[in-house]
């Protein structure tokens, strides 16, 4: 990478369309230069560990806490001694060495590996660059690494000083195993499978007497190690790009130039997911099961994704238009599509004893349950036309203007198209004659200002039509019918879908001190979006979400960038870089609803489990959630021998209708272990009743937090002394 720069402001990105709605980072990747051949590696080695460990009970205080509990549970016999003997010999414990599951599930030492080498040199009239990277990353976590192998080539030919060529590939091959700490995606779907979790509350020790059919479920839990749970949860990806794009470029005169590029990229990737006996998936996701017991599945997704690009584009650049006047002008046309399909197959019903290896190697020896599903996306297409014209005097007062016209495949009629101009002004104060005075010290000086339009369609591509998903149906007559059927899906189509537009307003100085010493810019911000596009929830019609152009946001902030060279010396520098941010958002309309909940997919409570909000006048980002009242004793319940009860000692009359309690002072408490689950009893939180219906239910939640940060920003020193550099961020 020879370059990395960032567009903000709305002048700058307009040109780039939809693509640059949310700003633009610009890569340029380097070229070879005139001269002999040269070879540079570049190398580093590092090694990781886990920094910090939740604390868990010993040997002994984990056996004295399931000793309380049976004794609570007035079940000694049957809830201790089963599995831990004679509480007589409870001291022996403290002389175990239990097993520290987060040592051994994520204690591993990693070790990444970079290694790059480059090729370059040429001549003026033919350059090239080659590069080859090999990054290799051993994670802390069992069965868990990362390769990657990039190849790179850029050439660039110059056979007449009127013409030149410019090419440029580009191959990574990426292979990623294990499925991660807890992944929540696709079918995953509970915290039961969190290796996380399971590493903190598995038992230290070994327990005698378990069965696969104990219904104990702490002690039914404890059949399966951290490493069960990793093991059975394991993943495979093995992910291939190409990417292949040139140019020419025909200088006409030495105003005006044509340039032409294209661009093809193909993604290959494969993802292999194994549920083994221990996932959620197979126990209680509704995996086939072989010879009537719970039995492993896999399931396989082939994607295949093919983008081409063409720009056209013709450039004119003249000085001197008239004395000091300067302008520059781009006119383009640009064609894009993306394709995209995916085969799924699904397996199930393994033999018992296959890991994802054996399933992986042997899927004939499970049930293909659907078949191998074949989807074929609607195509993504886009043609677009746009220009912009740049003109300044004396580099001193300085003009944009861009307009850009986009046609996508995802809308429909007269919402195909979207238009979206952008203007900007800048004033360089200190080329001014009345700053002569202040070069001494004032570098730079600018004042600058921004008004643009842009587009967003970052929707499914055929979110405006019906379409139909694989699934399966108990109302046909035969078995091998009802599992392979093509139904409606969730997502109601919309025909009336259009552009998402984002429009940025900016206002912004450039400064500059002791030769650009000290430099920096102080920026202030006004967006806003209107028809954001969302996919809301809708009830009555037989479907659950629909894409609409739902809402209209708006968002304000500053921000101050300051850069500072504090040493510069001949074998020493020091360099400062600050910036900070704050924000402002808010919802300004949303439709036809009052609010809107999300879910963060990451608990498992039927009741209350959309725990943000987002509110017409509010921020988006609001907590939603119950309100604690605090927490249930020991005292609190007693044990009937199959669930906790009230104790009706301390508690009384208990309410049927409203399952509300009272104690002796007279104070209320709502029965709320439908929303606790299987946290009911000693230690469950109690929620309070904020509608005083006597119930607790989700009219009971408010917001309860702000996710938003009131200002956020970095700092970093950078520096070198003779051929040793460092930065501190």
């Amino acid at each position: 990478i020879l370059s990395i720069d960032v567009l903000k402001d709305a002048s700058s990105t307009a040109i780039y369309g939809s693509r640059g709605a949310n700003g633009v980072i610009i890569i340029t990747t380097k070229s070879g230069t005139d001269g002999k051949m040269s070879i540079s590696y570049n190398g580093y080695i590092g090694i990781k560990n886990i920094t910090k460990k939740l604390n868990v009970l010993s040997p002994y205080q984990f056996v004295q806490k399931q000793y309380e509990r049976a004794l609570w549970n007035k079940a000694i016999p049957a809830e201790y001694e089963k599995y831990f003997g004679s509480f007589n010999d409870i001291n022996l414990y403290n002389y175990k060495n239990g097993t520290d599951w987060q040592e051994e599930t994520f204690g591993r030492t990693g070790v990444t590996q970079n290694h790059s080498l480059s090729l370059s040199g040429g001549s003026k009239v033919f350059n090239y660059n080659l590069g080859y990277t090999n990054l290799t990353d051993k994670a802390i976590m069992a069965m868990s690494d990362y390769k990657r192998n990039n190849f790179s080539v850029k050439l660039n030919f110059m056979p007449f000083k009127w013409i030149k060529l410019d090419a440029a590939g580009r191959y990574a091959g990426t292979v990623i195993n294990g499925a991660g700490a807890n992944d929540q995606t696709g079918t995953e779907k509970s915290t039961y499978d969190s290796r996380v979790k399971n590493a903190v509350i598995f038992t230290p020790i070994p327990l005698k007497n378990l069965v696969s059919q104990d219904d104990d479920v702490e002690a039914a839990a404890s059949l399966y190690s951290p490493l069960d749970f990793t093991a059975d949860n394991n993943r495979y990806q093995n992910n291939t790009d190409y990417n292949v794009n040139g140019g020419i470029t025909i200088n006409l005169n030495k105003n005006l130039s044509i340039r032409s590029t294209f661009g093809l990229t193909k993604a290959e990737k494969e993802d292999k997911r194994f549920f083994g006996l221990s996932s959620y998936f197979a126990r209680e996701g509704g995996a086939l099961k072989r010879d009537n017991q719970v039995a492993p599945a896999a399931l396989i997704t082939n994607t295949n994704v093919t983008t081409l690009q063409n720009t056209n584009q013709i450039n004119y650049k003249k000085d001197d238009l008239f004395k000091g006047h300067n302008i520059s002008m781009v006119l383009g046309q640009e064609t894009y599509s993306r394709s995209t399909d995916n085969t799924v197959s699904d397996y199930q019903a393994f033999p018992v004893d296959y890991n994802s290896f054996s399933a992986w190697d042997n899927l004939e020896s499970g049930t293909n349950r659907y078949g191998d599903a074949y989807f074929k996306d609607m195509d993504d297409r886009m043609i677009s036309f746009f220009g912009r014209i740049n003109y300044d005097i004396n580099d001193r007062y300085l003009f944009a203007a861009t307009y850009r016209a986009d046609g996508s495949s995802k809308f429909r009629g007269n919402n195909k198209w979207g238009y979206f101009p952008s203007v900007s002004a800048g004033w360089r104060i200190t080329e001014e004659k009345f700053m002569k005075g202040t070069s001494n010290w004032l570098s730079n000086l600018k004042l600058r200002a921004s008004y643009g339009e842009s587009g967003n369609n970052r929707i499914d591509n055929s979110a405006f039509k019906r379409s139909y998903k694989l699934g399966n149906s108990g109302y046909l007559p035969s078995t091998s019918m009802q599992t392979s059927i093509y139904t409606s899906p969730d997502l109601l189509a919309n025909p009336n879908l259009r552009w998402e537009t984002t429009v940025t307003r900016n206002l912004g100085f450039d400064f500059g001190f002791l030769n650009n010493r000290i430099n920096g810019s102080i920026e202030y911000y006004a967006n806003s979006t209107e028809n954001v596009l969302l996919k809301m929830p809708i009830t009555g019609v037989g479907y659950t979400n629909q894409w609409q152009n739902a809402a209209s946001t708006s968002n304000r902030g500053a921000e101050l960038v300051l850069n500072a060279a504090l040493v510069q010396s001949k074998d020493f520098n020091l360099n400062f870089m600050f910036n900070i941010s704050a924000n402002k958002n808010k919802v300004d309309n949303l439709g036809d609803l009052k609010s809107y909940t999300f879910n963060e997919a990451w608990t498992s409570m039927t009741e209350g489990s959309n725990s943000f909000i987002v509110k017409p006048g509010e921020s988006v980002g609001q907590i939603y959630g119950y309100v604690s009242d605090g927490w249930y004793k020991g005292e609190d319940f007693v044990w009937n021998g199959t669930s906790w009860i009230m104790n009706s000692g301390k508690y009384l009359n208990y309410n049927g209708t409203t399952k509300t309690y009272s104690d002796q002072n007279g104070n209320t408490f709502v029965d709320n272990s439908s929303i606790a689950g299987l946290s009911w009893g000693p230690g469950a939180m109690k929620l309070k009743d904020l509608n005083g219906d006597g119930k607790i239910t989700d009219d009971d939640r408010q917001v309860i937090g702000d996710s938003n940060p009131k200002h956020f920003g970095s700092f970093a020193f950078t520096g070198d002394y003779k051929n040793v550099d460092f930065a501190v961020n």
